[in-house]
């Protein structure tokens, strides 16, 4: 009697393989449908007479909560728009400017720390970086008083650097100031806008957003990495008077947890009828706007605020002054770019920028 065959046995191991790798590809189907899409947003604003940008990378942020957030952005920005702009009547330090008395003089605890913070550096600068220019600042055509066409005289001029000074302003405690000189005036643009990116950039932080660039104004901090999981690349202007933002680059640096900040004679000015340019950033010493050849400073530091002043003051200094001041201050390193006759541009570096910034070249 033949014997009915054996059936082929079953293959278990082949079976278990593709139902693992069913599992698999249904698992990555569904993960991709509800699973957090790590994506770049880009948030855009006006403050302090100028615009800003901020960019979040590898985020996880809806709709709702990035317009959420940029409400509170927004809020803290008002916040400090409110104690350190000279433009608005009712602010902090127009109502300190309007003082006209020796008493000292109770500060919000920020407006008290940027201010203590600007009276330091015009020690160590000699008053070529000083809080109290306000009234040469205005008598030039760059304050709120409006601009101007015309140089003013050799007569007004003098007369305004009588009212500056910042040995007439002192701290008498951490929160108060006194003007010895009651009609000392205070301007804190060469620094205020450093301050507010810096307070964003921590407000972000303590958030999770552990990834972004804030700039205000052309000041900015990168902290983190960006969406490429890199140091963020920024570019550094070329001081073309003619030149439109982001036209010519002087270079590109590449930043983690920095801040970068630039003064010079090519943004803001305004040209008499003769064809001489006089720019925003005056010389507090002199009274007049910054006259050498010297046509921007690029200073990199690990805070925005100490990076936008320090640029301001090593303008006003210049090239020797200004590079020995960065050398000495720690943390700090700085690009500057001199305008020769012809048009073109000579570049001085500090020792440590190239290092610091991964500089390249255009």
């Amino acid at each position: 009697m033949n014997m009915p065959a054996n059936k082929p046995a079953r293959n278990w191991s082949v079976y278990s393989l593709r139902f693992t790798i069913v599992l698999m590809c249904l698992f990555f189907f569904l993960y991709s449908r509800i699973a957090p899409r790590f994506q770049e947003r880009i948030m855009r604003g006006e403050t302090m007479g100028t615009t800003y940008t901020i960019r979040l990378a590898n985020c996880t942020v809806g709709e709702r909560m990035f317009r959420e957030l940029q409400t509170v952005v927004d809020r803290r920005l008002n916040e400090i728009n409110q104690q350190m702009s000279i433009y608005r009547p009712d602010s902090e330090i127009s109502r300190l400017n309007q003082v006209d008395d020796s008493s000292p003089v109770k500060l919000a605890p920020d407006l008290a720390r940027v201010l203590r913070f600007a009276l330091e550096l015009a020690e160590k600068t000699g008053g070529a970086f000083d809080p109290t220019v306000a009234p040469l600042v205005n008598l030039w055509g760059f304050g709120p008083d409006g601009r101007r066409l015309v140089p003013p005289s050799d007569a007004e001029v003098a007369a305004a650097k009588e009212q500056v000074g910042y040995r007439h302003a002192v701290m008498a405690s951490l929160d108060r100031v006194q003007k010895k000189t009651p009609a000392l005036q205070f301007d804190l643009g060469a620094l205020a806008k450093g301050f507010a990116v810096d307070n964003v950039s921590q407000l972000l932080f303590n958030l999770g957003y552990t990834n972004h660039l804030v700039e205000i104004g052309g000041e900015i901090r990168a902290t983190g990495l960006n969406q490429k999981r890199q140091k963020w690349r920024i570019g550094i202007q070329k001081p073309n008077y003619a030149s439109l933002p982001g036209e010519e680059l002087e270079g590109v640096v590449s930043l983690s947890d920095r801040a970068m900040a630039t003064s010079g004679d090519y943004q803001i000015f305004f040209e008499d009828a003769e064809g001489t340019v006089y720019a925003h950033i005056i010389d507090p010493r002199t009274g007049y706007p910054v006259g050498h050849a010297l046509a921007s400073a690029t200073v990199l530091a690990y805070a925005c605020m100490p990076a936008d002043a320090l640029a301001t003051a090593v303008y006003v200094l210049g090239p020797e002054e200004g590079l020995a001041l960065i050398e000495a201050w720690d943390g700090a390193e700085v690009l500057m770019a001199l305008r020769n006759p012809d048009g073109t541009f000579e570049h001085i570096m500090s020792s440590g920028f190239f290092k610091m910034a991964s500089f390249e070249a255009p």
